[in-house]
């Protein structure tokens, strides 16, 4: 498959080098390639868990959930086998450091109790640091192919970690905190700087209130109404 650099809609055409393509699919961007190389890498540590868990783990149901990811990775291994070869993305063929890891810490530590703890932990983290990337593709990618398959993986990573917390051994309080709302923070801390920095004369007057408690009427407000007209001006 030809593939030529482009600029990605809406750029600039500085960020045509900096890892877009065109395929007949749409453009290809480097969140795209990201996305296809972390499901990769999800399947080459998580199939090899899942099976794993099946042996090794004491309750019922962490049983069922490895044998779920384990199939679920299967499966969408060889999607993401095959939409890379499409669009000409090199994938790993071993998992990452940090996976390496993961499998290490599952392989020492005791069968039963323990080893369900650690499998849940280490397993639910990762599908929810894996989320942030697969659904920022998915809102974001302008390529065809890569949309769908990222729907694929959203869904598959949500029933993840679902299964995950249904075992009832997932701690939340040890999970990664949500990123906090920065641009509400900032344009609030903008609308506190822009209202200190105005003219005192620019400011709105303050509001007096000169009728009397309850409900406005017509004839409350016609009172304020006069009484503001008749008040002396202050200069």
């Amino acid at each position: 498959m030809a593939v030529v650099l482009i600029t990605p809609p809406g750029g600039t055409a500085s960020l045509a080098t900096e890892g877009w393509t065109q395929t007949p699919q749409g453009p290809l961007g480097p969140a795209d390639r990201d996305l296809l190389v972390k499901v990769r890498l999800a399947g080459l540590w998580e199939i090899p868990s899942g099976q794993q868990a099946q042996q090794r783990a004491v309750s019922k149901r962490v049983k069922e959930v490895g044998m779920h990811l384990m199939t679920d990775h299967l499966k969408l291994d060889e999607e993401v086998r095959a939409l890379a070869a499409k669009l000409n993305v090199p994938l790993p063929s071993q998992p990452n450091t940090d996976q390496q890891s993961w499998i290490a810490q599952l392989a020492a530590v005791n069968a039963g109790a323990e080893y369900d703890l650690l499998f849940t932990r280490l397993l639910r983290q990762a599908h929810g640091k894996v989320f942030t990337v697969v659904a920022a593709v998915r809102a974001g990618t302008r390529n065809d192919l890569v949309r769908p398959f990222a729907q694929r993986a959203v869904e598959v990573v949500m029933k993840h970690m679902t299964l995950l917390e249904s075992t009832g051994l997932v701690n939340y309080s040890t999970l990664p905190e949500p990123p906090r709302a920065l641009a509400t923070a900032r344009h609030s801390r903008w609308r506190r700087s822009s209202w200190s920095t105005r003219p005192r004369a620019s400011r709105p007057a303050a509001r007096t209130r000169c009728c009397s408690p309850g409900p406005p009427t017509w004839s409350s407000r016609a009172r304020c109404s006069r009484r503001a007209r008749s008040a002396p001006s202050r200069s």
